[in-house]
C-alpha cells in the first residue's frame, strides 16, 4: 500500500491493485482448495466476507495469505507457514493471531465436546446472558496498560459491544452446525486438510454465541474465520455424494446469501459506481462516511 503511494497512484489506482492482489490470492486459494467447485468458491466469498474484503482492506490481505498457507499446517511445513504468515503481519498486525493455529487446527477435535459447548452456548444467546464482559472486564481491569484500556472502551461502548439477537443468521448457523456435524467424517475422507476448515468452522460458530455480547469482537476477529464458508459449503452442497434433502438445503443457502447481500449493502456507504455510470473521487467518498457516521453514531 505504501508502495501505491510511491509509484504515485490515485485512490483508483489503488483500488484496482488492491482488488487484483485479492484476486489473484482468492484464485490460488480456491484452485488448491476446491478444484472443480471453484467458482461457488466465489460466490460464497462475496456472501459472507465482501463487507470484510470492502472494510478492512489490509486485514483480507493478511487473511488470505493465512488460507492460503494452510496447506503446509497439513503437510506440517511449519517453516513455509511461518513465512506466509510473517508477511501477512507486514499487511496487519491482527495476523499474529493465525500463529498459533499451525497447532490447533489440524488437532482430532471431540465432537461430542463440541456439541455440548454449542447447545450450552446457544442457550446463553438465546437467554442474552452475556459473559465476555463478566469475564473481561475484571481481567482487563487488573492487567491495565494500553490496550487492556482500549478493550475496555470497546466494552463500554454501546456501538461496540452491542450485543447480537435472533435473526437469519442465528437460524443459518443452527443449519451449518448441524451439517458440519453430520457430514464432517465424510468431508475428511474427501480430503484430510478439509478437517482444517472444519474446526475453524466450529471454533467460528462456538464464538458467535458466546461472544455475541461484545459486537466489535464478533466484526474483527471471529469474522476473520468465515472463510471456512467458502470452502465447505460448496463441498457440501455440490459434492458427487448427496446430502440429505439436498435442494431444500440449496434453496436455504441461496435464499440466505440474497437477504444477507441485501442487508449489508443496504447503506449509502456501499454505494456502487464504475467508468460507465461515473465515479466518485475519493473525498466525495470520504465526506459520505464520515456524514454517516456523525448523524448515525
Amino acid at each position: 500500500m505504501v508502495g501505491c503511494k510511491i509509484i504515485g497512484l490515485d485512490y483508483h489506482g489503488f483500488v484496482l491493485v488492491s482488488t487484483c492482489f485479492d484476486f489473484i490470492l482468492l484464485h490460488l486459494i480456491f484452485k488448491l482448495y476446491l478444484s472443480k467447485y471453484y467458482a461457488w468458491g466465489f460466490f460464497f466469498f462475496i456472501v459472507f466476507s465482501m463487507g470484510y474484503e470492502i472494510d478492512l482492506m489490509r486485514n483480507i490481505k493478511a487473511l488470505l495469505l493465512f488460507i492460503y498457507s494452510l496447506q503446509y499446517v497439513y503437510r506440517k511445513k511449519i517453516t513455509y507457514f511461518l513465512f506466509y504468515n510473517t508477511i501477512a503481519i507486514g499487511f496487519h498486525s491482527s495476523a499474529i493471531l493465525f500463529f498459533p493455529l499451525y497447532f490447533l487446527l489440524n488437532r482430532d477435535i471431540n465432537k461430542r465436546l463440541i456439541g455440548s459447548l454449542f447447545v450450552i452456548g446457544n442457550l446463553l444467546f438465546i437467554c442474552h446472558i452475556g459473559i465476555v464482559k463478566l469475564i473481561l472486564l475484571p481481567v482487563l481491569t487488573f492487567m491495565g496498560g494500553v490496550y487492556s484500556m482500549m478493550l475496555i472502551n470497546y466494552l463500554d461502548s454501546d456501538l461496540f459491544s452491542q450485543p447480537y439477537g435472533l435473526s437469519f443468521g442465528f437460524v443459518e448457523r443452527i443449519v451449518t452446525f448441524f451439517l458440519l456435524y453430520k457430514y464432517a467424517s465424510r468431508l475428511e475422507q474427501k480430503s484430510c486438510i478439509n478437517r482444517l476448515f472444519i474446526n475453524t468452522a466450529y471454533m467460528y460458530l462456538l464464538l458467535m454465541v458466546y461472544c455475541s455480547d461484545f459486537s466489535i469482537f464478533i466484526d474483527r476477529v471471529a469474522a476473520m474465520f468465515r472463510y471456512f464458508y467458502w470452502i465447505l459449503i460448496p463441498l457440501l452442497l455440490f459434492g458427487k455424494e448427496r446430502i440429505s434433502y439436498h435442494k431444500v438445503l440449496i434453496s436455504f443457502y441461496l435464499l440466505f446469501s440474497i437477504s444477507r447481500t441485501i442487508a449489508l449493502t443496504d447503506t449509502i456507504l456501499y454505494d456502487y459506481d464504475n467508468i460507465l455510470t461515473g465515479m466518485r473521487t475519493f473525498y466525495d467518498r470520504k465526506n459520505t462516511w464520515e456524514h454517516f457516521y456523525i448523524n448515525n453514531y
